[in-house]
């Protein structure tokens, strides 16, 4: 539990009682549930982005310079689901081979707005296909039967 009084760093309102404290922001009660719930979802998104990282570059564990990297890019307004992306938009989209794992912090830096833009353009290009109808129907063509039963002769053929 924190000091009494301030305000609530996420919703603005004055904090009457006892405030709470992640890092170095107070938050009210309500405020402070629901962010302690965000960093525990968040966690868990870490690991699951750090297994994704061990088997694309098959290894067993992840450095500790490419953790420190994630964590950097979180502070820096950066989102992990977009992190995630930039790597599967560098490996996966542009063909990359994954065989050092410490580039990923320079790739999560230089790649980061083109892996966003690509994703967005494709977003958009998939909002235009939802308007596009592709469904044609079958349509059905009928041979007339030759009515003639004779065979041509190769002579016939082969005259102009």
């Amino acid at each position: 539990m924190g000091s009494k009084g301030g305000t609530c760093a996420k919703c603005g309102k004055k904090i009457i009682g006892a405030s709470h404290k992640i890092g170095d922001k107070i938050f009210c009660g309500d405020c402070y549930l629901s962010e302690m719930q965000f960093l525990r979802e968040q966690e868990k998104a870490k690991v699951s982005f750090f297994e994704y990282l061990k088997n694309l570059f098959g290894r067993t564990s992840c450095p500790d310079p490419v953790r420190s990297a994630v964590d950097w890019a979180l502070k820096n307004g950066k989102k992990l689901a977009g992190i995630r992306y930039t790597i599967y938009y560098y490996y996966e989209v542009l063909g990359n081979v994954p065989e050092n794992i410490s580039e990923v912090q320079w790739i999560i830096r230089d790649y980061y707005e083109e892996a966003k833009a690509y994703a967005e353009q494709m977003r958009r290009l998939s909002e235009h296909n939802k308007g596009v109808s592709v469904i044609k129907t079958p349509m059905q063509v009928k041979i007339k039967r030759p009515t003639s039963q004779k065979r041509l002769s190769k002579k016939m053929l082969t005259e102009d």
